[in-house]
């Protein structure tokens, strides 16, 4: 059996790529990891291994400055699907007792579904107590960010148009430009886009006439995508004028390397999500997730995460009336129910005026 692991080892800023084969059986996609050694070398040395939807390249810098603190622990970083991410930890736990000793996901409805069914443990942390009762739920699962859901828009052409700062203001702006800004309007897929129905069925909850809205959209010619970077690209280039429900931290990012690229967070409500982080049931390592989530929860964490993903600060959100926190608890599961995902994709797709 030969198998081939495509792995790469982060030592501070180098990053060294290797390829080594073992055993019979050729399989990359099954143990494709990103590896960061222990900064010492002991007997004591143990491995915790992380799943998480958090690009490792934004993730990198945290992980280093964790081991500063644990030298004896090194990190195996799975860089995986939401979705692949909540059945990785059903099926190895379900099968082996023993999976991932720290899970972090921006599906935030997988996340409590997961804590909800039974694949979660309790953790009893000072620094997680006091976090806002909206992100946590049972000391199971935790909100560790803060990343707002934007409007994305193209400054030239802008430039001597004046901006919508609402959502109301957006459903005019889409009617007064309907002709010119025809097929020149996106947003997330939300058939395909778990963070697009994530996004609409929050709306749903603090706009009730948000369906006027997606039939301005739907006249607009409005194309739908699957991922945020297809979005920004396009919008940041001018063929798109405009984008909706754009995840900030990723439209931040992007902004900072392409400046025609502008981001509005709409003065009437602005949605908060938040990447959600548990420890699972059945951890191998139990221990060592408990200690990588309290570290992100704390104020070094939080500074880091801060900078490493543009997300806004706790004390940021709270300046302002109109950022609205998703809650954390079993509501968030709702849309996993398959007749209610179903009616309200039909409901979306009507109001679009797609057969």
């Amino acid at each position: 059996m030969i198998i081939l692991k495509n792995i790469k080892f982060y030592t501070g800023n180098i990053i060294v790529s290797l390829s080594f084969i073992t055993g019979v059986f050729i399989n990359i996609s099954a143990f494709a990891a990103d590896i960061f050694p222990a900064m010492t070398q002991t007997s004591l040395n143990e491995k915790m291994v992380i799943y998480s939807s958090l690009d490792v390249n934004f993730v990198g810098d945290i992980i280093l400055e964790y081991q500063r603190l644990h030298q004896n622990v090194e990190v195996e970083y799975h860089d995986l699907q939401t979705f692949s991410i909540y059945e990785k930890i059903i099926t190895e736990s379900d099968e082996n007792k023993k999976t991932a000793d720290f899970v972090f996901s921006s599906a935030m409805d997988l996340q409590v579904k997961l804590a909800n069914d039974g694949y979660a443990q309790a953790v009893n942390n000072a620094v997680l107590s006091d976090l806002p009762h909206y992100a946590q739920w049972r000391k199971m699962v935790f909100g560790l960010t803060n990343e707002p859901a934007v409007i994305i828009y193209n400054k030239e052409w802008f430039k001597d148009k004046k901006l919508p700062t609402t959502h109301e203001e957006f459903s005019q702006f889409l009617n007064q430009y309907s002709s010119e800004i025809y097929n020149k309007v996106a947003t997330y897929n939300i058939e395909r886009s778990g963070l697009g129905l994530f996004f609409i069925a929050q709306d749903q909850e603090f706009k009730r006439n948000i369906w006027s809205l997606v039939n301005r959209m739907g006249e607009a010619g409005v194309t739908l995508y699957s991922s945020s970077s297809a979005i920004l690209q396009r919008v940041a280039s001018g063929r798109f004028v405009i984008g909706y429900n754009i995840l900030g931290s990723y439209a931040k990012t992007y902004a900072k390397a392409h400046p025609n690229l502008g981001i509005i967070t709409p003065n009437d409500y602005t949605i908060i999500m938040s990447r959600i982080g548990l420890v699972p049931k059945y951890a191998l390592k139990p221990r060592l997730g408990k200690s990588f989530l309290g570290f992100l929860a704390s104020k070094q964490g939080q500074d880091l995460l801060k900078k490493q993903i543009n997300m806004l600060s706790l004390s940021e959100t709270r300046e302002s009336s109109k950022y609205h926190h998703v809650r954390i608890g079993p509501g968030l599961v709702v849309y996993q129910d398959q007749l209610k995902r179903r009616k309200l994709i039909s409901k979306w797709n009507k109001a679009l005026n797609k057969n």
